[in-house]
């Protein structure tokens, strides 16, 4: 599973359905300067995973060094100057998982390593806070667990926006296999169980709203299978949704791993033998529809921000052929595409205050891709190169 990099803010979906209108309404000018050249791998970093502060003003993404992935931060108001910030447990044998923005002050990273204890391999975790400048390092929760994969491993849920010092994590506890839902506030240590974990739910969603857990889904005997979580507090209960799956289709449709909308939940299913987006009901009172397709596309996954924003689909068939349910990400992607004359460009991150987008663009020779910065001015548009794409 790719290790993805994940940032708190303000939720940004229906702020950048706002922003489209400006950009879409308006005549956006690129930097008269020449496209970016080239460049070289000696001056550009090589990165994986940009992400943007929730403030605009860093970049922080993963490098390796001397085999190990480590995280690095671009300053973008000090020319890009590139500084270490973070190689945590490096001769105790611990790797880095993922990475987040909690705020513009403070990152939280998992870590995970393995150990023997009486005869059994047990997979140690660990959650570890810091600045961007690399000070005030800080282990604030950790664990064992006999057995332990990357399945049990604390991550994050959703970063709760409005409150900027807590969480939410989803967490296997002792003697259990699903995980369940916890609060976790990094700065006091309080970690608070806001649902318990049911079988056969290992991955969920979460109302954009006001960022309350709504949807949960599962594998039961191969087959995929969602749930609706309805009352409040002590008497909520899981409903299963018997809607899933497509009125032509055999198969379930796959959630997408985004924040709900109102009452719906976006998802990928096959459409007239191509996968599709498809648009789910939460009430069980309609079939799902089809949203959004491409003939001939084949191994969609989700395009989203580094907080989890959905901004679309992209096809691994055809790279250039994303699906962009936010229009303002498609914008900039075809701007970029033009200026650059590229074969690909997607945006992968972005922010509202400044409006700042991350995009990562292939030229029409078989290279690894670039990372660019496009930021939207008040008078002009910037785009300049961020960095090499590594894997």
């Amino acid at each position: 599973m790719r290790n993805a990099f994940i940032r708190a803010g303000v939720q940004r979906m229906i702020g950048h359905r706002l922003w489209a209108l400006l950009l879409l309404s308006t005549t956006v000018t690129l930097s008269t300067a020449a496209p970016p050249s080239a460049g070289s791998a000696s001056t550009l970093p090589r990165m994986s995973d940009p992400a943007l502060s929730p403030d605009g003003r860093y970049v922080a993404f993963f490098a390796q060094q001397g085999g190990r992935r480590v995280l690095e931060l671009l300053d973008l108001e000090r020319d890009d100057d590139v500084s270490p910030v973070l190689d945590h447990g490096k001769d105790e044998g611990y790797s880095v998982d993922w990475c987040g923005w909690v705020n513009s002050e403070r990152l939280l990273c998992g870590y995970h390593a393995s150990a023997r204890k009486d005869g059994a391999i047990q997979d140690l975790t660990r959650l570890v806070a810091v600045n961007p400048d690399g000070s005030d390092s800080k282990v604030v929760l950790q664990g064992a667990r006999a057995g332990g994969d990357e399945r049990t491993r604390p991550r994050v849920l959703d970063w709760m926006p409005r409150d900027l010092k807590a969480v939410k994590l989803l967490l296997v506890e002792d003697g259990e296999e699903y995980p369940s839902v916890f609060k976790f506030d990094l700065y006091s240590g309080k970690l608070e169980r806001e649902v318990k974990a049911q079988a056969p739910i290992r991955h969920f969603a979460t109302e954009i709203a006001d960022y309350d857990l709504r949807f949960g889904w599962g594998i039961v005997d191969g087959e995929l299978q969602g749930f609706v979580l309805e009352g409040r507090r002590q008497k909520k209960r899981w409903r299963r949704l018997q809607r899933l799956r497509p009125a032509s289709g055999p198969e379930a449709l796959a959630p997408l791993p985004n924040r709900l909308l109102g009452n719906h939940l976006h998802a990928i299913g096959k459409y007239e033998g191509s996968d599709a987006m498809w648009l789910v009901d939460l009430d069980d009172a309609e079939d799902p529809r089809v949203i959004a397709a491409r003939e001939h596309a084949d191994g969609a996954s989700p395009l989203l921000t580094a907080d989890g924003t959905l901004l679309g689909i992209t096809y691994r068939s055809d790279p250039s052929a994303a699906i962009y349910i936010d229009a303002s990400a498609q914008h900039v992607a075809e701007r970029v595409v033009e200026q650059l004359a590229a074969r690909e460009a997607r945006v992968v991150d972005c922010v509202l205050n400044p409006h700042r987008f991350i995009v990562f663009a292939r030229g029409k020779d078989a290279d690894t891709g670039r990372y660019y910065l496009y930021d939207v001015r008040a008078d002009d548009t910037e785009l300049r190169e961020l960095g090499i794409a590594s894997p």
